[in-house]
């Protein structure tokens, strides 16, 4: 009889019960270790040896392969990490797409800010020059109505600058400006139509990866149009500027002209005052000669003093003077 014959069953049923509740613990992954199991058991190691040998003869007899199948909680943990992923994803691209949307719309309100002082400075510029070529227009009206010979230099000077090419240039440039800003509205109007059709809200549940590149693209050639616009907008700002610089260069020359008229005035009223006591004092001659000689001493007397005061000749002309002369020869 061999050895392992001898093992009462008792001791063989315990052993093996021991091995296969260890191997339970370890779920089936690996066998118990022997020195345990003898441990356990209460049976020296040749016993525990050779039943243990067995019994792990018959495990191995009894081994199944794997399901084919993913077991459910695997199944479940995917599924949960998956839907996490995706969750932190669509929400990090909403993140993306919200915080593009909002520069954006800073852009576009900054722009339109421009636009609405650009189209104001337009507005200001036109007026100012529609009323200074008014207010050219009247003074050659009244000019040509009240002006003697002298001042035809003058009217000449006045048509000359109403007439000067820089006054056409500034009303070209004024043009340009006008038409720049109505271009840079309709791109405006453009970029709001692209900028409506970009800011479309993301589907709650569904985001497709794709769409990402193409908003960014699309938020990109938006901020490139709006660089151009503001590139314009500047450049016609510019020119405006310059418009008023020789606006103002065409405002000082017409004072200048305009002070030069009220001295023109002031010297022909002068005149015309030293005329008016020429003539009385001729007057006064011919009443002279009529008179008796005593009254004509004295009327004499009292003309010389009028006729030669200190401030009449530098009131009368040249010609006037000499006349002033003959009347003090004729005493």
């Amino acid at each position: 009889m061999s050895q392992a014959a001898c093992i009462p069953a008792d001791v063989r049923e315990r052993i093996q019960s021991l091995a296969s509740l260890l191997y339970q613990q370890n779920d089936q992954q690996c066998f118990p270790l022997l020195d345990e199991v003898s441990r356990l058991a209460g049976v020296d190691m040749n016993v525990t040896s050779q039943v243990f040998m067995e019994w792990r003869m018959s495990q191995r007899a009894h081994m199944a392969p794997l399901p084919q199948d993913l077991p459910a909680e695997f199944k479940e943990i995917a599924g949960l990490v998956l839907d996490r992923t995706w969750q932190q994803a669509r929400q990090l691209a909403n993140q993306y797409l919200q915080s593009a949307q909002v520069a954006w719309e800073d852009d576009r309100q900054e722009w339109l800010a421009e636009q609405r002082d650009l189209a104001l400075l337009c507005e200001q510029q036109a007026q100012e020059l529609d009323a200074l070529r008014q207010h050219l227009s009247k003074v050659l009206g009244l000019n040509a109505q009240q002006q003697q010979p002298n001042a035809s230099p003058l009217t000449a000077a006045v048509r000359d600058v109403l007439q000067d090419e820089r006054v056409l240039q500034l009303q070209q440039q004024l043009d340009d400006a006008r038409q720049g800003w109505a271009e840079a509205e309709q791109a405006l109007h453009q970029m709001r139509e692209q900028a409506q059709s970009a800011a479309t809200p993301l589907p709650p549940l569904v985001l497709q990866d794709e769409r990402v590149p193409a908003l960014q693209q699309e938020v990109d050639a938006l901020r490139s149009q709006l660089t151009q616009s503001e590139q314009e907008a500047d450049l016609a700002k510019q020119q405006q500027l310059q418009a008023q610089e020789e606006v103002d260069e065409l405002q000082h020359k017409l004072e200048q002209m305009q002070e030069e008229l009220r001295t023109l005035r002031s010297d022909k009223e002068s005149a015309y005052r030293a005329v008016a006591n020429l003539r009385q004092q001729l007057q006064q001659l011919k009443q002279i000669q009529l008179a008796t000689p005593e009254e004509q001493a004295e009327r004499l007397e009292r003309l010389k003093t009028v006729a030669f005061s200190p401030s009449l000749p530098g009131q009368l002309s040249s010609a006037d003077a000499e006349q002033a002369d003959q009347i003090w020869k004729a005493r």
